[in-house]
């Protein structure tokens, strides 16, 4: 449950049953974690379920195959010391 309250929620339910500061320390600790791993393994069994059905050098050649790719890169080079001229 606590897994999927904000740490405002927690601190709330905290201050309203009165748990010690340091229960609240250790559950806030807790809860980070098990986020942290829950997103991690999420990500990990979509990526593999996606890779299983998708051959990524066919998906990238049919892909570009489609579509144009357009790279714009824009450099600006001032003289030390000196400040840009305002457009």
């Amino acid at each position: 449950g606590a897994f999927f309250l904000t740490e405002e929620a927690l601190k709330g339910l905290s201050q309203e049953f009165k748990l010690p500061k340091e229960f609240l320390s250790s559950l806030l600790d807790s809860t980070k974690t098990l986020r942290k791993d829950f997103i991690e393994n999420l990500s990990k069994e979509v990526f593999e379920k996606v890779s299983s059905r998708v051959d990524p050098v066919q998906f990238m050649t049919e892909f570009l195959r489609k579509n144009e790719i357009k790279f714009e890169i824009k450099m600006t080079v001032h003289e030390k010391g000196r400040t840009q001229d305002p457009k």
